[in-house]
């Protein structure tokens, strides 16, 4: 007899939340390396100072908190990136709203 275990019940809640976390750490070192990079060459190509690359960098600490409370922000990003002329590839919009609303408990 073979012993079917739904996939919720492979790991405890315990295992699920570390994992959640390891995610989000290496997610937030990431980010804080391309927050470096793009600060490295703001500054050096176009000049860009101390003070302005922070006002930058809280800029999209804002619209990072707009993020988590809006579902339609990358359809909306995505809009506005190709208004400005650059051509980024589309968000898979059903995914992220789908995830939106498990994390914002919806449905």
């Amino acid at each position: 007899m073979k012993a079917r275990i739904p996939p919720q019940n492979i790991l405890t809640k315990q295992q699920r939340q570390a994992c959640v976390e390891y995610c989000e750490k290496l997610q937030d070192g990431n980010n804080n390396r391309l927050f470096k990079l793009f600060c490295y060459h703001l500054n050096r190509d176009f000049h860009f100072g101390a003070d302005r690359l922070s006002r930058l960098i809280k800029a999209v600490e804002k619209t990072t908190d707009e993020m988590k409370t809006n579902e339609v922000f990358w359809e909306q990003l995505d809009r506005e990136m190709k208004k400005i002329g650059l051509q980024f590839e589309d968000e898979e919009y059903e995914d992220i709203i789908g995830n939106w609303k498990k994390e914002n408990q919806i449905e």
